[in-house]
């Protein structure tokens, strides 16, 4: 039975004692409304009976008391009025000994300018307060209200209040729960079209020195999948829920924007997925993780990849522990790997974007009791840190004992298993390849790299690059290298941009090369050019065995002389008097020959059988290991620099049409200290081995450099010959060999003349018509000139001035004196000459004419008489003869002059001409003169005979 009634007073609660079946109803109010209590109305009345039994019982009242000129404060800002109460009273009557009594108050309550229904629950004076009418209420001025701090940085506190509900007690908590209206909006920044969130609920509370919110709500991800979750304040802002299916394809599409290129046919549909948008600074990111039997553990982010405005990207992983790669969809042309490399422990990385700090969010963060412990760790080995942008697997490979990875354990010191990364290309049957990132030693030399395995026509071929750091004369130089397999072994080449100081020369167009065999002993050498204006050039820089700081280098150079030598390699040097002549010498090498353009894949493929077997139709023979020749690729292409290590020559090859150039030119060294290359000791200095072109003769040389001073020379050549051997022929001291190059640009005091003064000479043994003398030939500018001074054979003196300009271009000169004696004229008597004779030779070389020939006197009886000019045998040894053709031609000047008999007998008389015992018979016998002249010509020579006849008389008689 229920009743309302309006306007009927009630005195006071006593009055109701009959209908609450006691007098406790007051007691229940609050101690401070009770003292205001004042005139009553009955608002409302039921009465709950039954009759059980025919006989009717009252089981229940229920009494609604107005107290209209009352008010009543829960909390500060909470005031209710128009206060009404309502007493439950069961079993009034207390029939069944079962009453019991409730109160509960209710009013009107204005809050933030909008009328509420207000029910406050007695004892605890626990309100509840629910908007009666739509009001415009936004969610910020509620939060301020509530005393409670609002998540600011979220955008939602323009919103509206659709639906409100506040509570608060006296005990001072105060709380409030609403549903938001649709708009305006509440939209999240993340991805390229930003989020909106629909169906906001909001729930916060605050009591005593504690808040907290929660933020429900439901995002559509387009149409792809959509996301109800939550927000649970304090802390940052991070809204949770679950996903019960979504493919990786759909996130991409949705929330990225930066060009993921996923593998053909690669996706993957995640299943039971617990997701979070975690807001951390102004920037927001979308997580989502899973644990699945038929694939692992998957977490992934979406993020922004640059500052604000910039692209959206994600990184997934895929831990696959237990599981293989090629039952991922679209993997299965991966397989090759898993046939080649012995793989474990895989994770899939998939990042549109590289980040050397990036980490995936821990499991535990996503509340989600279906993942499994731990987390998806990125191996900070394999990927080097962070994420690097495609789709990328690390893996624990353990190596077999095939011949290329036995080759890679070995050179680089590797362990028997390793962290490594799996590139994953658009095709992965095409262009995927796996790689591992580590820093190592190659010949005691700091190398950080990167090597594996690449797929190429659906086979795996291995692969290293890495940066080498090599300490050439102190200083750390910088090469990036890459392997390649050979079929002996391997090589790793690579080269370094700009100029390197080596010694006293600057390097450029460096390359560096590192050759090992099938057990990985490695050699290496680097190819360069000198940074030399004007100078073409081919070297390479060899370390030493024992210590790799220091080196050795060696090359070729073409197209300079030796003044070009002192100029660009000895510095400033005082002035000499053979610099007018050097440069007219030029350093040259041998004749250079051809070999077909098709060995230039050979070359670029360190084919070392192939480049052999093609320069030995040069004649030159080179070894095929690749610890004996080196073979560099020059920086610009079409030229390589082929070096014989065993004879330490230094070859230049360039592409020249359809022809390759091989030419071997002069050899350059530089040993700033001491180096060892093997067993071979390399003295410290900077030295050229060369061919030299003195003028118009070759020769080979050692040409020494001294910085600050000048050059050294010291070389031999072939022999000499002008005309014949016979005519003209310098050679060695022992006639086997050629001449000796002997040469220096300054003085040299502690040396004999004539190599103490700068001098540039041809030192050897000088064949002439017949006599051997030792000469030193002087390279001049007009030139090659010689002296032959002093006894050059039996009874002959020389004074002679030589020069030569050409094989067929030679003028000797000068005066020959021949040595006499004593000549017997027979009956005439016998005459001593002690001054011998003298006169002008000759040799000459015009062309093809070639003479020799000699025209000289001698002193007689205070007479000079003159000898007829004579040619010499050019043909023969007829030099040594010449003393006894002289002899012959003054014999035979003497009878000439010996005709006059009065001369003869004067002569006689003289004491000039000895042993004539009887001159009146040798004046008739042998000039047939009478007796009568006979006497009268020894008369007349003034007795001297005379005195000779008697003498000869007497001794007869």
């Amino acid at each position: 039975m229920f009743g309302l009634f309006d306007g009927l007073s009630v005195a006071n609660f006593a009055k109701l004692t009959d209908l609450s079946g006691g007098e406790d109803l007051a007691r229940l109010l609050p101690d401070d409304l009770r003292v205001k209590l004042g005139s009553l109305s009955l608002d409302a009345m039921s009465l709950g009976l039954s009759a059980p039994g025919g006989a009717v019982s009252l089981d229940d009242v229920s009494i609604t008391v107005g107290m209209p000129q009352i008010d009543m404060t829960v909390v500060p800002g909470f005031t209710i009025d128009a206060l009404n109460a309502t007493f439950d009273v069961a079993d009034p009557l207390n029939r069944r000994s079962a009453r019991s009594l409730n109160a509960t108050l209710g009013g009107d309550l204005t809050l933030l300018g909008a009328p509420f229904d207000v029910m406050v629950t007695l004892p605890e004076v626990a309100a509840v307060a629910r908007l009666t009418r739509p009001a415009a209420i936004s969610l910020s001025s509620l939060f301020d209200e509530a005393g409670i701090g609002m998540p600011s940085d979220i955008g939602v506190g323009q919103l509206r209040v659709a639906e409100l509900e506040v509570s608060a007690d006296k005990a001072g908590a105060f709380g409030f729960a609403t549903a938001l209206a649709p708009a305006p909006g509440w939209s999240i920044d993340l991805g390229p079209v930003p989020l909106t969130v629909k169906d906001v609920t909001v729930v916060a509370s605050r009591g005593s020195g504690t808040s907290s919110v929660a933020i429900n709500g439901t995002i559509a991800f387009g149409t792809a999948f959509s996301l109800a979750g939550r927000y649970q304040s304090p802390g940052n802002f991070v809204f949770r829920g679950e996903i019960p299916s979504v493919r990786l394809s759909a996130i991409v599409a949705t929330l990225t924007d930066d060009g993921l290129a996923l593998p053909s046919g690669f996706d993957i549909d995640l299943e039971g997925t617990y997701a979070r948008i975690e807001k951390a600074g102004a920037d927001y990111s979308f997580q989502v993780a899973t644990t699945m039997a038929s694939l692992g553990t998957v977490v992934l982010e979406v993020r922004r990849t640059t500052a604000r405005g910039g692209t959206w990207g994600i990184a997934t992983g895929i831990d696959l522990t237990g599981l293989r790669l090629s039952r991922l969809p679209g993997l299965d042309g991966l397989k090759p790997f898993e046939d080649v490399f012995q793989l474990s422990e895989l994770i899939v990385v998939v990042a549109s974007f590289a980040d050397p700090a990036f980490t995936f969010p821990a499991l535990a963060a996503f509340q989600g009791p279906t993942l499994r412990t731990g987390n998806v760790n990125l191996p900070a080995q394999a990927l080097g840190g962070g994420v690097i942008r495609g789709f990328n697997v690390s893996a624990r490979w353990t190596l077999d004992a095939s011949k290329q990875q036995t080759l890679l354990k070995n050179l680089l010191g590797l362990h028997a298993s390793l962290d490594i990364t799996l590139q994953v290309g658009a095709d992965p049957a095409a262009n995927s390849r796996l790689f591992v990132s580590m820093t190592t030693k190659i010949r005691n030399l700091d190398f950080a790299c990167r090597f594996g395995g690449a797929i190429a026509g659906g086979q795996i071929e291995l692969f290293l690059t890495g940066i080498l750091q090599v300490p050439i004369q102190g200083r750390p130089t910088r090469f990036d290298l890459t392997l390649m397999f050979v079929a002996n072994g391997a090589f790793l080449s690579g080269s370094m941009q700009g100029t390197l100081d080596f010694g006293d020369l600057k390097l450029s167009n460096l390359a560096l090369v590192i050759g090992t065999d099938w057990e990985g002993l490695p050699s290496l050498g680097l190819a360069a050019t000198l940074d030399i204006e004007g100078l073409d050039s081919s070297v390479a820089v060899f370390f030493d065995s024992t210590d790799p700081s220091r080196s050795l280098l060696a090359g070729s150079v073409s197209d300079i002389t030796l003044k070009g030598v002192i100029d660009k390699f000895a510095g400033a040097v005082l002035p000499s008097t053979v610099d007018d002549v050097l440069d007219q010498i030029a350093l040259e090498g041998t004749d250079p020959f051809r070999v077909p353009s098709s060995l230039a894949q050979s070359l670029d493929n360190l084919d070392l059988t192939a480049v052999a077997a093609a320069l030995k139709t040069g004649g030159v023979t080179l070894a095929t290991a690749s610890q004996n020749t080196l073979v560099v690729a020059l920086p610009g292409g079409g030229r390589w620099a082929v070096t014989d290590l065993v004879n330490m020559l230094h070859y230049d090859l360039s592409l020249q049409g359809s022809e390759i150039v091989v030419k071997l030119d002069p050899q350059i060294y530089l040993a700033p200290q001491q180096t060892m290359l093997g067993a071979i000791t390399f003295p410290q200095g900077l030295f050229f081995n060369t061919g030299l072109r003195l003028l118009f003769l070759k020769a080979q040389a050692k040409v020494m450099v001294r910085p600050s001073q000048g050059l050294l020379i010291d070389g031999a050549m072939d022999k000499i010959v002008i005309g014949t051997e016979t005519l003209f022929c310098v050679s060695s001291l022992d006639g086997k060999t050629g001449p000796v190059v002997s040469g220096a640009t300054f003085a040299q005091p502690q040396l004999p003349e004539p190599r103490r003064s700068p001098h540039l000479i041809v030192d050897g043994s000088l064949d002439l018509l017949g006599i051997k003398r030792a000469v030193s030939v002087s390279v001049t500018k007009q030139g090659f000139l010689f002296t032959l001074k002093g006894s050059i054979a039996s009874l002959l003196d020389a004074d002679l001035d030589g020069t030569f300009t050409g094989l067929k271009a030679l003028n000797i000169g000068g005066h020959l004196n021949v040595g006499l004696d004593t000549f017997d004229l027979g009956p005439l008597g016998k005459i001593t000459i002690t001054t011998g004779a003298g006169g002008e030779f000759r040799v000459g070389v015009v062309g093809e004419a070639i003479g020799a020939w000699f025209a000289g006197s001698f002193a007689f009886a205070g007479q000079t008489l003159t000898l007829p000019r004579f040619d010499l045998d050019t043909r023969t040894e007829s030099l040594p003869k010449l003393a006894a053709n002289v002899f012959d031609l003054v014999k035979t000047a003497l009878l000439d002059f010996l005709k006059d008999a009065e001369r003869w007998a004067k002569l006689v008389a003289d004491g000039i001409i000895s042993g004539v015992k009887d001159v009146e018979a040798v004046l008739r016998d042998t000039f047939h003169k009478s007796l009568d002249e006979a006497k009268k010509i020894v008369d007349e020579v003034s007795g001297k005979v005379k005195t000779c006849a008697m003498t000869t008389a007497a001794s007869i008689l």
